[in-house]
């Protein structure tokens, strides 16, 4: 009975934890999640930041047995709205909202290095939740 509020006490310490983690990093660092897409420096499969350098013609990571990654999807729109738009103020917002339509149960979102393990998409929403404000990896300069 009081499994269910551990783990969103757990799942939010572990978002938080990761998140500012990773916003510590030195901009040079790379911090790959899961896909092809999700993580900090990791756009396209690629140890690459958001931007020209990334190669946005890569599709979302697809699992074999569960076909394609719809937080994936979302972290790909995601490093194309911070890569490529001049205010990305919203970015972070709209990839919480997309997540939000995601599959909590998802699977798909392998771990680059640590396959066949996969992040949870609920992680990646507290995640974003949590640095909802925040212009992308960074904070806003505005």
């Amino acid at each position: 009975m009081c499994r269910v509020p551990w783990r969103a006490a757990c799942l939010l310490l572990l978002a938080s934890s990761l998140t500012e983690s990773a916003a510590s990093l030195p901009s040079n660092t790379f911090y790959p999640i899961c896909g092809n897409y999700c993580g900090k420096g990791w756009c396209g499969g690629k140890i690459v930041e958001e931007g020209e350098a990334c190669d946005f013609g890569a599709k979302p990571f697809v699992h074999p047995l569960f076909g394609e990654s719809c937080a994936d999807a979302c972290c790909k729109q995601h490093d194309l709205c911070c890569g490529k738009t001049a205010n990305y103020t919203s970015c972070n917002g709209e990839m919480e909202d997309c997540l939000k339509d995601c599959s909590p149960l998802e699977v798909q979102c392998v771990v680059p290095w640590a396959q066949p393990l996969f992040f949870p998409v609920p992680l990646l929403t507290l995640a974003m939740e949590i640095v909802k404000e925040r212009c992308c990896a960074s904070e806003c300069t505005e």
